[in-house]
């Protein structure tokens, strides 16, 4: 089993459970075998193809090893800032501020601290109910995938 961890993409309180391509429970299948009702799998409407992740490599990696043995990977995707075109184009926007703040440092410090702040909050929002909401989500989640999968 493996489980990758990610924050960002997605609906911003909202964990995600986001299979791989290669994982053969469908949606409809997870959702019932885990107890969650937050999933993205193969054949759900808002799937989309990634390429270089952990969860496909470990399939491909447990395939090309032929034990027998059954394999679970995925990725929990919690939404930090949210999933509109909006905050999406706001996501881009605090990504390139950082990048162009470390390496053409800005001398005005508010400005410097602002887009640090901005960046942060893409990947660990401080806001106090996103934390809670997070850590619930994960618990949820966890508890269901270890309860079907070590069965």
């Amino acid at each position: 089993m493996h489980i990758d961890i990610h924050s960002g993409y997605g609906p911003r309180y909202n964990m995600v459970i986001f299979n791989s391509v290669y994982e053969t429970m469908t949606e409809a299948e997870t959702k019932e075998a885990f107890g969650y009702d937050y999933v993205i799998s193969h054949d759900s409407e808002s799937f989309y193809a990634t390429t270089g992740d952990t969860t496909d490599y470990f399939y491909r990696l447990a395939e090309s090893k032929k034990t027998g043995k059954t394999l679970f990977s995925t990725c929990f995707e919690f939404g930090t800032i949210g999933d509109s075109f909006i905050e999406s184009i706001l996501s881009l926007k605090y990504t390139v501020d950082e990048n162009r703040q470390h390496w053409f440092p800005s001398d005005n410090k508010i400005a410097s601290e602002v887009v640090k702040e901005n960046y942060y909050e893409l990947f660990y929002p401080t806001e106090t109910q996103w934390r809670e909401k997070t850590v619930a989500d994960f618990r949820t989640a966890t508890e269901g995938v270890l309860k079907a999968k070590l069965k």
